[in-house]
Formats: C-alpha cells, sequence, structure tokens
C-alpha cells in the first residue's frame, strides 16, 4: 500500500494561489440547462455501454483495501456525470473553509469503476479509477483548501444500476432534499435501469432480466418511503425545466406545482408564470386551493371549448397561397394544415421558453404574446379536432 499523504494546512497565501488554481483547473459546475429526455436516455445508454466495455479496476491498482478508510490521490477520483446534483459555488467555498480549518473530518465513499470517457475537453474523461458515491461537495472543495488527497472507504459495486442505487439512498437518508431534489434522483435512477434493462435484452432476447423490477412501488421499499410520496417527487421531476427552475428558486411551491401535472405543457408553463408573478406581488405564496382552481378553469374551458371555423365559404374553390414554405401542406385541407402549423409552432416556442427560462433570459413580449395566443383552448381545440392522428393529444 502506498505510504499515506499528510497534507499540512496551508497558508493564507497559499489557499489564495491554490483557490485561484482550482478555480481555472476545476470550473463549478453550472445550474443544469433544459436537457432533451430522449438525449439524455442516449447519454447514459453511451456511459452505461462504455463502462461494461471496461475491465473494472481491482483492488491494489490504486492501494486500496475493501470497506478500510484509506487516502488516495485526487487524481484516482471522479464524479459520476449522471447525478442530478447541482453544487453551489458558496456551498464549495464554505467547505473549502472547513477543509482548510478541521481537514477532512468524514470518508468518501468511493466505488472501484473507471471513468469510461475518453480524456480531453471533447470526450470529458478523467482518467480516474474511483468513483464517487458520496461526497461531492469534499471533492470540488478540496483543491481550494490545498488537499490533494482524501480519505475513502472503498465499496464495490457490481453494476451501473447498483452504483445509482446506492448514490440516490446515500443522498435521500442525508441532508433533507426538497421534494424535487428527490424526484430527479429517483427518475435518474429509473431511467437508468430502463436503459440497462433494454441493454439485456436486445443482448440476450427472451432472456429474464438480472436486474430487480423498479416500478414506483419498488422504488418506495427500497428508500422506505411510502408509494405516495415517490409518486409525489417523480411528480415534480417531470414537470418542464422551466417549471423547476422556478421550484428551484422558490418562485413556486412544490404544492403549488403539482397543480399542474393535470395539464398539457403549454398549459402547465403559462399557468406557472401567472401563479409565480402573483406570488412575487403578494409576497407569499398564492393558496393551493386558489391554484386548483385555476387548473380547473383552464381544463373545463379547454375540454368543452370549440374549434374556429377554418373550412372555406360554401362553394368557393380554395387557392393555396403562393410561396408557401412548406408546399406539401398545399395537399392539405386549410383547417389541417393550420392545425399542423400551429402544433409544431407551439412546441418550438415551448423549447425555446424553457432553454431560455433556463439561462435566466426572459422570453421576448412579442414571442410570449405569440404562445398565449397559440394555446388559446379554442386554437388548441383545432389541434385536437382536425390534426393527423399522431398529433393529437
Amino acid at each position: 500500500m502506498p505510504t499515506p499523504t499528510t497534507t499540512m494546512p496551508p497558508q493564507t497565501d497559499a489557499n489564495e494561489t491554490a483557490e485561484a488554481t482550482a478555480l481555472a483547473l476545476l470550473p463549478v459546475p453550472a445550474p443544469a440547462a433544459a436537457v432533451d429526455p430522449h438525449e439524455q436516455a442516449v447519454q447514459f445508454q453511451n456511459l452505461i455501454a462504455a463502462a461494461h466495455r471496461m475491465k473494472r479496476v481491482g483492488f491494489g491498482a490504486h492501494g486500496s483495501i475493501m470497506g478500510v478508510t484509506e487516502r488516495v490521490d485526487y487524481a484516482h477520483l471522479w464524479l459520476n456525470p449522471a447525478s442530478p446534483v447541482v453544487y453551489r459555488d458558496e456551498d464549495i467555498r464554505e467547505m473549502a473553509r472547513s477543509l482548510g480549518t478541521q481537514q477532512q473530518l468524514h470518508p468518501l465513499i468511493v466505488t472501484p469503476w473507471a471513468d469510461p470517457r475518453q480524456r480531453g475537453a471533447q470526450g470529458g474523461g478523467t482518467g480516474a479509477d474511483l468513483l464517487i458515491i458520496d461526497g461531492g461537495l469534499r471533492f470540488l472543495a478540496a483543491p481550494r483548501a490545498g488537499i490533494d488527497a482524501l480519505n475513502v472507504i472503498v465499496r464495490p459495486l457490481p453494476s451501473f444500476y447498483a452504483v445509482m442505487l446506492e448514490t440516490v439512498t446515500a443522498k435521500v437518508s442525508q441532508r433533507p432534499l426538497t421534494d424535487l431534489e428527490a424526484g430527479r434522483f429517483c427518475r435518474r435512477l429509473m431511467t437508468v435501469h430502463r436503459v440497462l434493462s433494454e441493454q439485456e435484452g436486445s443482448a440476450d432476447v427472451g432472456a429474464r432480466s438480472s436486474l430487480p423490477e423498479l416500478r414506483q412501488e419498488d422504488l418506495a421499499a427500497l428508500l422506505g418511503r411510502s408509494q405516495a410520496t415517490i409518486s409525489r417527487w417523480v411528480g415534480l421531476a417531470d414537470l418542464s425545466p422551466g417549471i423547476q427552475a422556478d421550484l428551484d428558486a422558490g418562485r413556486l411551491t412544490p404544492a403549488q406545482a403539482r397543480e399542474f401535472l393535470s395539464l398539457p405543457a403549454t398549459e402547465q408553463n403559462a399557468l406557472a408564470a401567472q401563479v409565480a408573478a402573483e406570488n412575487a406581488r403578494r409576497g407569499t405564496p398564492l393558496p393551493r386551493h386558489e391554484v386548483r382552481s385555476q387548473v380547473q378553469t383552464r381544463t373545463n374551458r379547454a375540454q368543452y371549448a370549440a374549434p374556429p371555423n377554418l373550412a372555406p365559404a360554401s362553394g368557393a374553390v380554395f387557392e393555396v397561397p403562393r410561396d408557401i414554405f412548406l408546399p406539401q401542406l398545399g395537399e392539405e385541407q386549410p383547417p389541417v394544415a393550420v392545425a399542423i402549423l400551429i402544433h409544431d409552432l407551439t412546441l418550438w416556442l415551448t423549447a425555446i421558453a424553457e432553454m431560455q427560462g433556463a439561462d435566466g433570459v426572459p422570453l421576448d413580449p412579442a414571442v410570449a404574446q405569440l404562445a398565449r395566443a397559440l394555446a388559446h383552448p379554442r386554437i388548441q381545440a383545432l389541434i385536437r379536432e382536425v390534426a393527423p392522428s399522431p398529433l393529437r393529444s
């Protein structure tokens, strides 16, 4: 076993130098931006497939003994990119001050798992061989405190799913998480479980999966929570990135956000913006029963709204406008063509609003007005009424 590294608390100037160096070499992760679910699943699948192709690092390659607290070099450690944890800069600074004055009080929990990504800026790989399950904040803060080695406990885990499950269990059982944070962990674990199960199924058709089932009730048993609690958590994690950003910032409450789940995505975003604005105006959250009443009003309005009449006048011959960008729509009846265009434009505007909202950029007023017009119940009724079946909600 290598000789343990002992690092004395650095002086003030050394601390400032180490912090400046760390800020240059180890930038603080930015808050998670909106991620397309399909793209996220593909990223997980690539990461998992690469990890399975790697030969796992055995004990001894880095001087670690199972179950014993040891001190390992910082370069051996890496953070799980599939974890939804976002570390705030102020938290990292505070932890760095603690490490600089009190040293490391608790070991990191790690597992022997080599980073399968290609090293460098493009691949994002680290070349490290110990994946952090618990202790990411201490890991990020160590360079700022001038610490180049950390105490760890090595815990062997058989699969990437087991890594994610261990991470979720550790986080849920530690500091109080918000319902949204817990939901993100649960949704991420369920995504990894699904991708791994699909991989096993495609590799051996007809074979029974080696993974246990992971329904919401199974997750509840694993985490020691009720199924209703898991459902409440996951529901928040399934809301749009814009609404999740409002929850993280405290502009909406979890109780308010849960009321939006019965609405279509466009309706969710529109109502969330109204409720957040009303919360700010009042200085206190809008009561849940008032939010529920607004949700019911929108539901009823959408349910009974009649689509506008876009059919040509009786006996009139409709001529397709010239110079249209999508000439194939000229083969459709006018109501159908309009419904298809509105459907796609609504999706584009919603995606742009969520992207800009995640970056803190306000939506242009003209674009916001157009989005509100397209979300009108009668316009949405037109899509449901006349659009081709794949587009019907």
